[in-house]
């Protein structure tokens, strides 16, 4: 018999069971059935079983002619449900039963496996436009995010990122900070340019530099 909503039915249903029964379904394992089949089509095993148990099959030709098994079976006092699973294994089908209908449709696909996350690392050096050699200790952060690192002695760095979308953000005292998409690019050597506007008035402390209106202890200062 052919329908033309198998789809929705199926969607009504519970998914990746090979019999789903409502309260009022005949239980298909006490259905009890004498088989003589040999070389036969779904088409022609379905009907048999429809004629033996009154149960109502729906399938799609469709279905049918993607699936061209052919089952023999011989057997007195053989179960509906074990008769079943013989004609429907290895196929791609499942048996959905609704009250006295039994739907005859495509087991749905197993779902894909995760894409695994591979961890991507952006390197590369800092320098600046005014001094020769690397620039250590520049803020290299990920934007959007509080994931940073600060580059080596050699103003080298090495952080993880996102994807190619992911931007990075240099910045480090008296130079302009930068924002640089990744891209496809494995490495990234960014030469930072010199802020004059702020530069002003740089106080030399024990323990690095600052600008002097952040400090609150008396220090010795040096104008350039």
């Amino acid at each position: 018999m052919k329908i033309s909503a198998i789809t929705l039915i199926v969607q009504l249903t519970l998914t990746g069971m090979l019999f789903a029964n409502s309260a009022s379904s005949q239980d298909l394992n006490k259905i009890q059935l004498n088989l003589k089949l040999k070389n036969a089509g779904l088409k022609e095993c379905f009907q048999t079983l429809q004629k033996q148990t009154g149960l109502k099959f729906s399938f799609g030709e469709a279905l049918i002619k993607k699936n061209n098994k052919k089952t023999t079976i011989s057997a007195h006092q053989i179960s509906m449900e074990k008769a079943l699973k013989l004609i429907l294994d290895e196929t791609n089908l499942r048996c959905i039963q609704i009250g006295d209908d039994l739907i005859i449709d495509e087991k749905p696909a197993p779902p894909k496996p995760a894409t695994p996350l591979v961890e991507r690392i952006a390197t590369g050096t800092v320098t600046a436009d005014d001094v020769e050699g690397a620039l250590p200790g520049v803020t290299v952060q990920l934007k959007g995010t509080n994931k940073r690192t600060v580059t080596n002695s050699e103003g080298k760095y090495s952080i993880s990122v996102d994807n190619d979308q992911s931007v990075l953000i240099f910045s480090y005292m008296g130079y302009l900070s930068q924002e640089v998409t990744i891209g496809n690019s494995a490495v990234l050597n960014i030469v930072l340019k010199t802020d004059r506007k702020s530069l002003g008035e740089i106080v030399v402390i024990g323990y690095g530099t600052a600008k002097k209106q952040d400090l609150s202890s008396a220090v010795s200062s040096a104008r350039y």
